[in-house]
């Protein structure tokens, strides 16, 4: 299930639910899927969900690290954080221009 069909099916229940604005019911999936992301696994979900605490992802190659390092990105600058106040570090440079586009394409996916 991808992201767009996820977030329709919310704002589909949501206005069901009572969310008759659709503005509102857009802003809630939103959040909802800022707090949820539906492609992380257990693991990457407690990661990216952690507050209060730094953390460190280490994993093989192509088991989600980017994704989940940009997935707790997100939702730290969703609750508020300032972009200056979030470090992320990678190993290499090709991994953090990936992560950059990543982070700027999600950006733009929510309208942060």
């Amino acid at each position: 299930m991808t992201a767009l069909s996820v977030r329709r099916a919310m704002v589909a229940r949501l206005r069901a639910n009572g969310h008759h604005d659709e503005a509102t019911a857009l802003k809630a999936s939103r959040w909802a899927l800022l707090k949820n992301p539906p492609n992380l696994t257990g693991d990457q979900r407690t990661a990216s969900a952690a507050r209060q605490v730094d953390v460190t992802v280490t994993a093989g190659a192509g088991s989600g690290k980017t994704r989940t390092l940009v997935a707790r990105y997100i939702g730290l600058l969703s609750e508020g954080y300032a972009p200056r106040a979030v470090v992320a570090i990678t190993f290499t440079e090709k991994a953090a221009r990936e992560m950059r586009t990543r982070v700027r394409t999600e950006l733009r996916r929510f309208s942060l």
